[in-house]
């Protein structure tokens, strides 16, 4: 098959889209997956894991410190507490999607995925879109949050994402030449969108096996 990365500003349901593709196209698909392997290949505790990949929102300052886990030795002793910083985090997550884009692939939620794998022709990179204010009233609806809650929960995310890419990419998070699709994910129902990206990998895959 092929890899599919989607790419998407907070409040489109990408998880539950690319949860369809695997179904529909019987691949794996690597969300929350990817920081559980790179936390147990660290030993980092999965929830400072995550913390590293969502949590952005106020720039990567205050986030990329230094921090200990705690090994626990025979006798109930505490070993010294290695540390974790954001290269190494970054690297062990591109390791991953690496490995999987070598293998049989998969779906990739966000991790920058487009940028790590870059224009490989197994490879079809999907950027997802909608008006904000759309967005605001999915979450609002499917979370029962205030507009207030809701608008601020999108932005925070979004600059989070944003922060992430620029800060170890150097790049826009949204720029249009690395996306093979952009696709309004407002404008269709869910499974609409599941189908043209479907499509879309399946021709791009096709193509790259004549290559």
């Amino acid at each position: 098959m092929g890899t599919i990365v989607i790419s998407s500003p907070h409040g489109l349901r990408a998880s539950a889209i690319g949860r369809a593709l695997s179904d529909v196209l019987d691949v794996p698909v690597l969300d929350r997956a990817i920081p559980a392997r790179v936390a147990r290949d660290l030993a980092v505790p999965i929830a400072e894991a995550l913390a590293h990949d969502e949590h952005l929102a106020g720039g990567l300052g205050g986030l990329f410190v230094r921090y200990a886990v705690p090994l626990v030795a025979a006798g109930g002793l505490g070993t010294p507490w290695p540390t974790i910083g954001e290269d190494e985090f970054r690297d062990k997550t591109e390791q991953v999607i690496q490995e999987v884009a070598a293998g049989r692939g998969a779906v990739v939620i966000g991790r920058a995925g487009a940028f790590v794998l870059g224009e490989r022709p197994d490879v079809l990179s999907v950027r997802l879109t909608g008006p904000e204010q759309e967005r605001i009233a999915r979450l609002m609806d499917a979370d029962g949050l205030t507009e207030v809650e809701a608008r601020r929960r999108v932005r925070e995310t979004d600059h989070a994402r944003e922060v992430y890419v620029r800060h170890f990419y150097r790049r826009r998070w949204d720029d249009p030449t690395v996306f093979h699709l952009t696709l309004n994910a407002t404008a269709f129902p869910e499974s609409t969108c599941v189908a043209i990206i479907a499509a879309a990998a399946r021709g791009r895959f096709r193509a790259s096996a004549w290559r």
